[in-house]
């Protein structure tokens, strides 16, 4: 039985796949398998051609119908059987060292946690339409506070531990937009996070339709994560950037009235300069129902991309 499992969603993307299959494949760590799922994609024989290419452990897993990434995830982790498990979207790349690096941290643990259960590593974001690159590096994710306040969701960084996910369950799929940090947000209450600390994840951005579009799902996704830091007794100064954020995914939408109660929660626990903030933009929706509709919208649409600078 290969130790780690890694799962890759895959939907109409088989250009992008290459690199990231290739990504895998090249691992220095060999001791895994690759499913890849592909999510009903319009014709499947593409990401069929690009997995003979490699050959090796890979597995090719075809769903009939598209549940989105979180689906495709969940019907890798049923096929998968290993100690660890990690995950790749099929337009971001692995470093070669990167498997290696977290299992050795695993082995080792060298901060000695109890209940450690994932190992995560820094990113790099690439904007292949502007040319733009951007490491992320992080504080140490020791809480549901340090996860709610970096809103850390790339789980293609992480490493984790079969068992762990057996009990936590795998990800809601009804939440597309924020299910990465809600399963994140589970796992953290039951288990430790640890690191490798360095970008080992290059994560390209692109042009094309993304999970990030669909404002209903995201708007859900919000909600669910706020529900899921209250049961956790999350702080909730660190839940007012969660809702402020809802807030202006529901005056998008349109629903005013239930972005403004978020607001005004947000600004009562927020703290310094950016219950000012929060208060901003809650004006500015007082001020957009006063305007003509196609003014509206651009005046909502250019507060958010004004306050997003520092969200």
């Amino acid at each position: 039985m290969p130790r780690v499992s890694v799962i890759i969603p895959t939907r109409n993307r088989p250009s992008l796949l290459v690199d990231a299959l290739g990504s895998v494949l090249g691992q220095d760590y060999r001791d895994l398998e690759v499913l890849v799922v592909d999510d009903a994609s319009v014709d499947p024989d593409e990401n069929a051609r690009v997995i003979e290419r490699f050959g090796g452990p890979v597995r090719h897993l075809v769903r009939e119908q598209s549940g989105g990434p979180s689906a495709a995830r969940n019907t890798g982790l049923r096929a998968s059987d290993s100690e660890y498990i990690a995950f790749l979207d099929d337009d971001d790349i692995w470093l070669p060292s990167k498997l290696r690096r977290q299992v050795e941290v695993f082995e080792a643990n060298p901060r000695k946690l109890s209940r450690l259960g994932v190992v995560y590593c820094w990113h790099q974001w690439i904007d292949l339409r502007a040319g733009r690159v951007q490491a992320r590096r992080l504080a140490r994710i020791d809480g549901i506070d340090d996860l709610i306040r970096t809103r850390y969701n790339i789980v293609q960084t992480i490493l984790v531990k079969r068992m762990c996910v057996d009990e936590v369950g795998g990800f809601d799929h009804t939440i597309a937009g924020r299910e990465n940090l809600e399963f994140l947000a589970r796992m953290i209450q039951r288990y430790r996070f640890d690191r490798v600390d360095d970008v080992l994840v290059l994560c390209r951005v692109h042009s094309g339709p993304r999970t990030s579009d669909d404002l209903p799902a995201i708007i859900a996704g919000h909600e669910r994560v706020l529900q899921t830091g209250r049961a956790a007794n999350a702080t909730p100064a660190v839940l007012a950037g969660e809702q402020y954020r809802l807030a202006r995914c529901l005056m998008a939408v349109g629903a005013m009235r239930e972005a403004r109660m978020n607001l005004v929660e947000a600004i009562g626990a927020a703290r310094g300069f950016v219950r000012v903030k929060y208060a901003v933009f809650l004006a500015l929706s007082y001020v957009a129902r006063l305007v003509r509709p196609n003014f509206r919208s651009a005046l909502l649409k250019y507060g958010a991309n004004v306050l997003r600078r520092g969200s």
